[in-house]
């Protein structure tokens, strides 16, 4: 019984020729739709490419075709090596060992430069027929992130190594992710022994599970905690607290500051404040005893003057005595009692700046004597002691004042 033909039996008696260029088609419409570069080469020169490649280059297709890959590059790359060598070096590995992928640094034909990621490989079309394919990936923006967030891990690596705080940071398992030098120096490890431990792995047990326990209070209560500890001749003080890590859950971040120096100094202070409050008792004890002997002093001198000067001036008075002879005893009366009254005690302390004469002359008038009494007991004419008079208001800052010198005079005892 004769067959018929179906679908099946139709397609398998198309014409080669015919099943090559539907293949050729599909690989076409793949090659020009893909979303990278994509070029083959004879040896070292482009025989084919896809748009991709003419959109990332900025060319046209008559300007790629007959050119070299290194005609496409500056003279050097970024690790100094010659383009032209290194694309060669690059070709051969692919085409004799085995596939290659890298990042090199292309140039347009407008002289711009960019950074792509090359996968190269070699295709085999037919037995007598080899070619080089390479997939060009512009990876510009990729290079330009990544230098700023390695210029930003920079700077941050810069900022937390000069601090003298050891600072760190770590994982939701307590994992070291950040050391900085100080805290190393305080390990006694190098950033590189520590990163990706706990701190079973770089301390004894029983020190880690203090740490451990720490590490837990202070994630639990989103707080700082804050202690010292003693570590050989060192005081350290230790501060943790939370710190939100994203998607990875919530980590510890802490600071461990030397504060050895600050102790010593405060227990120092201390020692001196305690040294100082002594000096104080002992010279306010001195003081009590000066105050002392200076009320005793004065009483001797007083009961002195009353029981052997004053009787004597009294019996003095007692005599019959000059006009001239009675004034000088009364003015000898007069200044001892001044001496020991508070009135001449006040005028020397609050107005040093009186002259030995102003005081005289400030004594006599506040006992009443008139002007011309005055000058004949000074010896000195009654002009002289209406300037000194003059002089006595100015020092006591009365001379533009309507205040009568004796009384304020008087006021002072």
């Amino acid at each position: 019984m004769k067959e018929k033909d179906g679908p099946q039996n139709a397609s398998e008696r198309k014409d080669p020729l015919e099943k090559l260029r539907e293949s050729e088609i599909k690989y076409r419409t793949l090659f020009d739709n893909a979303n990278d570069g994509i070029f083959l080469m004879r040896g070292e020169v482009f025989v084919d490419c896809n748009q991709k490649f003419l959109t990332i280059f900025r060319c046209s297709r008559e300007q790629i075709i007959g050119q070299t890959p290194y005609r496409f590059s500056p003279p050097f790359q970024p690790d100094g090596r010659i383009s032209k060598e290194k694309a060669i070096e690059r070709g051969k590995a692919a085409f004799y060992e085995r596939p290659q992928f890298f990042e090199w640094r292309h140039c347009r034909l407008d002289g711009s430069v960019f950074d792509a990621e090359v996968s190269l490989n070699k295709i085999e079309i037919d037995k007598n027929t080899r070619l080089l394919q390479a997939i060009v990936r512009d990876i510009t923006e990729r290079k330009e992130a990544e230098n700023k967030l390695r210029a930003s891990e920079e700077r941050y690596r810069t900022f937390i190594d000069s601090t003298s705080d050891g600072v760190f940071l770590k994982d939701a398992r307590f994992r070291y992710i950040i050391v900085n030098k100080r805290l190393g120096a305080y390990f006694k490890k190098k950033g590189e022994e520590i990163i990706g431990k706990t701190d079973y792995d770089i301390m004894p047990r029983e020190n880690a599970e203090k740490a451990r326990k720490a590490d837990i209070r202070a994630v639990d209560s989103s707080s700082v905690l804050v202690w010292e500890e003693t570590v050989a001749d060192k005081i350290y003080e230790i501060r943790k607290f939370a710190v939100s890590l994203g998607e990875s859950g919530k980590g510890l971040g802490g600071f461990v500051r030397d504060i050895t120096a600050r102790r010593k100094a405060e227990e120092e202070l201390k020692i001196k404040s305690i040294n100082l409050e002594e000096v104080n008792s002992a010279l306010k004890v001195l003081l009590r005893q000066r105050e002392q002997d200076k009320d005793e002093m004065e009483g001797r001198i007083l009961d002195n003057v009353k029981k052997l000067v004053l009787p004597y001036i009294e019996r003095l008075k007692e005599k019959r005595l000059e006009e001239e002879q009675r004034t000088y005893l009364d003015i000898l009366e007069t200044n001892l009692k001044n001496i020991i009254s508070p009135f001449v005690q006040k005028m020397t302390s609050a107005y040093s700046n009186f002259t030995r004469t102003e005081i005289l002359v400030a004594n006599l008038i506040r006992d009443g004597k008139t002007i011309k009494e005055v000058a004949k007991i000074s010896g000195v004419s009654e002009n002289a002691i209406n300037r000194h008079r003059q002089n006595i208001r100015n020092k006591l800052g009365l001379n533009k004042q309507k205040i009568n010198l004796k009384a304020y005079l008087m006021q002072l005892n």
